[in-house]
């Protein structure tokens, strides 16, 4: 054996020339003027670490996380954050009562003597956010202690005008509503649409329970019925429709058309007008479209037919389920039945059962689709 030279071979090589001096390389200490500063800010020195807003404990993030309004950002900056802020039920209880609940004669308490009664208003950019609106529909009894729902984007702006207001005396009441809406003569129902959050989830409509007599409606709708009501319920229905037949079948597999009926009923119940029946010809034809024309997969699924194989017997199911969709809702309507649309569509279907049963309720086809 022998020692290795570093930069030579250890191995004669024939062609190579002869190397008459070797260069050894060795390792030579030199001293190094080191600065005391830059001792003292060595990385690797030990020494004590400011605290970050990142090291805080998790309460504590909450409450700055709550504090900070509702347009932070706080959940996303980092893993830490993202992990401490998830939205739990309390989270979501705490920041609704403090960025979107409050009194609005909160100022007015403070002056001395103040007989002012509170009125506690809910901002309605809530539903906006589909996370506090699940947690109201799970939760509705947040609504009992609220006296008014509107569009206000700065509960304390809204507090200081009133708190103006009342100084100046124009503010006589103390329970006034922030902004008064009309209601119709007719039915007394406000003649103010739901926010559009409500109609972008169409699956809140089902959300009721039939199992019981009587059925137990979506609670946090009923709540709101007091300060909305649906305004155009037929657009409502063929959105409620829409969405039943082209559903997921994993995503909710427990509906059947016994939830669509009462859905479109809750629909009608909630709206702006009395009677429980449509009064154009749409939500029909949308019905049957679904039922007779429009391929869905998991259709037998939803009429509760799938023990039945023959065919005229589907046919039979089907024609029932439409005869007791208009003898709910087009009960005394046999104008809307006779509408030229749906007969159109009645004779692209070509099936006698349908036509008997909407014959039996009045209507009829007029020359137009005759000829």
């Amino acid at each position: 054996m022998g020692y290795v030279t570093s930069g030579y071979a250890t191995r004669p090589n024939k062609r190579a020339k002869k190397v008459l001096r070797k260069v050894y390389y060795e390792r030579v200490n030199k001293a190094v003027k080191v600065s005391r500063t830059a001792l003292e800010r060595h990385p690797g020195r030990n020494e004590e670490r400011h605290m970050k807003l990142v090291d805080l404990p998790q309460d504590v993030l909450e409450r700055i996380f709550v504090f900070s309004g509702r347009n932070n950002a706080l959940p996303i900056l980092n893993r830490r954050f993202h992990r401490c802020l998830k939205p739990t039920r309390f989270l979501i209880n705490c920041f609704l009562r403090s960025n979107y609940i409050s009194d609005v004669n909160g100022a007015i308490h403070d002056l001395p003597d103040s007989p002012c009664s509170s009125w506690i208003v809910l901002a309605e950019s809530v539903f906006r956010n589909r996370t506090f609106l699940q947690y109201l529909e799970a939760n509705p009894s947040i609504l009992d202690s609220v006296d008014e729902v509107t569009n206000v984007e700065s509960l304390a702006q809204a507090q200081q005008q009133r708190l103006e207001e009342f100084s100046q005396g124009q503010l006589q009441d103390p329970r006034t509503p922030l902004t008064p809406f009309d209601l119709d003569p007719q039915t007394g129902k406000p003649l103010r649409d739901y926010p559009p959050a409500i109609y972008d989830w169409p699956a809140i409509f089902f959300r009721n329970d039939i199992t019981v007599v009587p059925p137990v409606y979506n609670e946090l709708l009923l709540c709101l019925h007091s300060f909305y009501a649906v305004q155009h319920p037929s657009l409502v229905a063929e959105s409620a429709m829409q969405w039943f037949f082209k559903q997921n079948e994993e995503r909710v597999p427990h509906l059947d058309i016994n939830h669509l009926f009462y859905a479109v009923n809750f629909i009608l119940h909630i709206s702006v007008q009395e009677m429980r029946s449509f009064t154009d010809p749409h939500p029909l034809i949308q019905f049957v479209t679904h039922i007779y024309v429009t391929i869905t997969p998991w259709l037998s699924r939803l009429l509760l037919c799938e023990k039945l194989e023959a065919a005229d017997l589907i046919s039979a199911r089907k024609a029932k389920i439409v005869k007791k969709f208009i003898r709910k809702f087009y009960r005394d309507c046999p104008e809307t039945l006779s509408h030229d649309d749906l007969w159109l569509l009645l004779n692209k279907v070509k099936d006698r059962r349908l036509l008997e049963t909407v014959t039996e309720y009045g209507g009829k086809p007029s020359f137009n689709v005759v000829k």
